[in-house]
This record gives C-alpha cells, sequence and structure tokens, in this order.
C-alpha cells in the first residue's frame, strides 16, 4: 500500500471503529459492575488487562519450554494455537475499547499515529513513515 492507500484504509476504519466504542460502552452499561467512579471502571479494565496478558504468557511459556526442547513451535501450530483462543484475543479488544471510550479517544487516529512513529523508527522508508500525525507525534523511546 501507498500512503494515500494507507490513508483511505485509516479513514474507512473509522466508522467501525467509533462503532465498536459505542456498542462497548452500551454493553458496559448493563453488564460492567465496575463503571463509577471512572477510576475504579479503570482499576478494574487494567486488572482484566493483566489476567488476560497473562493468559497470554502461559500460552508463550509453554512454546518456551518447546523450543527450549529443540522442538519450537511452527508458524501454523502458533496459527492454530492463537485460533483457539479467539475469546481470549477479543478480552483485549473488549479492554481496548473500554480504554477509548473512557478516555473519549478515537482508536482509528491513535493506531493511524502509532503506525506512524513505530515505522519512523523501525521502518522509515515505508509509506507508514510516511503518513502526516494527525494528534499524536511523540517520538518512540526505547
Amino acid at each position: 500500500m501507498n500512503r494515500s492507500e494507507l490513508q483511505t484504509a485509516f479513514d474507512a476504519s473509522r466508522p467501525a471503529l467509533e462503532a465498536l466504542v459505542r456498542i462497548q460502552g452500551e454493553y458496559d452499561k448493563v453488564g460492567w459492575r465496575v463503571s463509577e467512579p471512572g477510576a475504579a471502571k479503570f482499576r478494574h479494565i487494567c486488572l482484566h488487562l493483566m489476567r488476560t496478558t497473562a493468559e497470554f504468557a502461559r500460552i508463550a511459556e509453554h512454546n518456551d519450554h518447546h523450543e527450549d526442547d529443540g522442538e519450537p513451535v511452527s508458524n501454523e501450530e502458533l496459527r492454530t494455537l492463537l485460533g483457539e483462543q479467539g475469546l481470549l484475543i477479543a478480552e483485549l479488544a473488549f479492554s481496548l475499547l473500554q480504554l477509548a471510550q473512557l478516555g473519549d479517544v478515537d482508536i482509528a487516529v491513535a493506531l493511524h499515529d502509532l503506525y506512524r512513529r513505530n515505522a519512523s523508527h523501525f521502518a522509515p522508508e515505508s509509506p507508514f513513515a510516511d503518513l502526516e500525525a494527525i494528534r499524536y507525534d511523540e517520538q518512540l523511546t526505547r
């Protein structure tokens, strides 16, 4: 994709991402118990993220043992393994949407600027690095 095609794709994704944030907000009204104050909701989202991340770490640790035994997990095995974890992956999106709603973050803009920022460091010759920052113009720090 060139820069123009990337920008068009980001623009096209915006309504869908905004709709998902709205859906998450509606779900949270009926299905998320820790909502007020906002800081309590944020804390509880973080706790869910830690649990979800720990599950991914458990999978990665299992794979590390296989690799250490000289039997690394193939890309196809990993694809299958992750495919079986659809709800766990959705948990990440669930939390992302909650955080976006809580912080009034436009996910399409934030992703656009994240790709631009990271590409400026890791892929400076790519069309991602040629994107103009929309809102977030910080530099990558390592």
